[in-house]
């Protein structure tokens, strides 16, 4: 078997994670940055900021899936993911420096020079992701994919503090360039350290005769037609609590700024919105660890739904936050918030570390199972905060009621899937697709 002949020890893990910790290094400070300019520089409005900064998304989402697939197909001396990371890496880095340069000159060159690190993003994060569950075994891949989420939540710390600090001294280059480098040192890393294992070249060669669409349109009819239906409503389940935390990560600070501050200048309000969100990504990160040892002993789908209820009474919980008191406490909303985003942070490393494996585990090629997974993620990245912005617009304070109810939507959606465990990846999966394109 694969998994018993090429997989590697799980001290290599957090090397193999590079790949992903490259990705959070560079699109922390890239959120951080990026938006600021084009408002500052730029004198763009809020309404086309946030719709620029969709644009990975969309990207991602016609990208992904066909890059998860191909990269399945692809039979070279270094392995079928490492011709998509070295390019990727390389040259995101290259243009993400250059995003330093462009923000300089007129606004179609920093707009050209954002979509062009974009597809560079986009063809390597569905393959190095895919790396983890091609060298590391099926029970191990839960704690495996929590070892991915903490490397991401380390180099998205480095990159807020370092790059941050360079940003807030004037040195915007500086700032970039130091996530550029960084993201070179991870690429050296893999590819010197991380071994892709000899595939049968004959299997893979036939599997090429059917195109990437092909491929493709042959997954998604398996899905719809499987009689096993846990693979769909688990991507539904990923799509609708996708949407409910993206619409909360893109509206936050404005529903701050509105809610408890609006004297105060609002880029000010935002700063001090994202002070009380230190807390989170050092909670979700340790919980992403203790989520993939539950999810080894409880089971991955129990641990997620654990998981929701958390976030589903985090939210709960902030909808009834006032300026100055908390369920008629005497307590402000900072204090307030750290609470909640303690609670939903332990909430969503349970949900995030497990999500994938059930995906990996329940289709028959990893690659195309990380594209899928990705464009549902990204399709709700879309969908979330458009329609929580449109909402909001009407009532300010429809942010928490709106991502209540599509957390709750997701919490049942688990409940139809039945399979996905350590082990039970089907035999029968990989000959789905061959049916299916025939």
């Amino acid at each position: 078997m694969f998994e018993q002949e090429n997989s590697i020890q799980l001290r290599k893990i957090p090397i193999l994670a590079l790949g992903f910790a490259s990705v959070t290094l560079s699109w922390s400070l890239f959120n951080l940055a990026v938006p600021v300019i084009l408002e500052d520089d730029y004198n763009i409005s809020l309404f086309l900021v946030g719709f620029i900064m969709t644009w990975d998304n969309i990207i991602a989402f016609f990208i992904q899936p066909a890059i998860g697939s191909y990269s399945d197909r692809t039979v070279t001396r270094i392995g079928r993911r490492m011709p998509f990371i070295i390019p990727g890496i390389t040259f995101g880095s290259i243009s993400f420096f250059l995003l330093s340069y462009s923000k300089e000159r007129v606004l179609i060159y920093f707009l050209a020079n954002i979509v062009i690190f974009n597809l560079f993003m986009a063809l390597y994060r569905s393959p190095s992701v895919s790396l983890l569950p091609d060298l590391v075994k099926s029970k191990d891949r839960t704690i495996g994919n929590g070892i991915v989420n903490l490397m991401g939540g380390v180099t998205a710390g480095l990159s807020f503090a370092i790059g941050g600090k360079f940003l807030a001294d004037d040195e915007t280059r500086s700032a970039f360039a130091f996530v550029s480098i960084g993201m070179i040192i991870c690429l050296l890393f893999l590819v010197f350290f991380i071994k892709e294992p000899k595939y049968d070249k004959i299997a893979l060669q036939q599997d090429k005769q059917y195109s990437v669409f092909k491929q493709l349109k042959a997954e998604f009819n398996r899905i719809i037609k499987s009689e096993d239906r846990s693979l769909y409503f688990m991507l539904l389940a990923i799509l609708t609590w996708f949407m409910a935390w993206n619409a909360i990560e893109a509206f936050y600070s404005i529903y701050v700024s509105k809610t408890f501050l609006p004297d105060i200048d609002s880029e000010e309000a935002a700063g001090e919105a994202g002070g009380v969100l230190f807390i989170f990504p050092v909670v979700f990160v340790v919980f992403t660890i203790v989520g993939g040892l539950l999810g080894g002993k409880l089971g991955r789908i129990k641990t997620m739904k654990i998981g929701l209820l958390f976030m589903l009474v985090g939210l709960i919980m902030a909808y009834f936050v006032e300026i100055d008191t908390f369920f008629g406490a005497d307590m402000g909303w900072k204090t307030s918030f750290r609470i909640i985003f303690v609670i939903a942070a332990i909430g969503w490393g349970l949900v995030n570390v497990n999500s994938i494996v059930v995906v990996w585990e329940l289709s028959p090629d990893n690659g195309i199972a990380t594209g899928v997974y990705y464009a549902f993620a990204s399709l709700a990245a879309v969908l979330g905060p458009t329609i929580a912005g449109f909402l909001m617009g009407i009532e300010i304070k429809a942010l928490f009621p709106f991502s209540i109810i599509f957390i709750v939507i997701s919490f049942f959606m688990l409940f139809r899937v039945t399979t996905g465990e350590a082990g039970q990846k089907s035999e029968m999966l990989g000959q789905a697709i061959g049916e299916l394109v025939d």
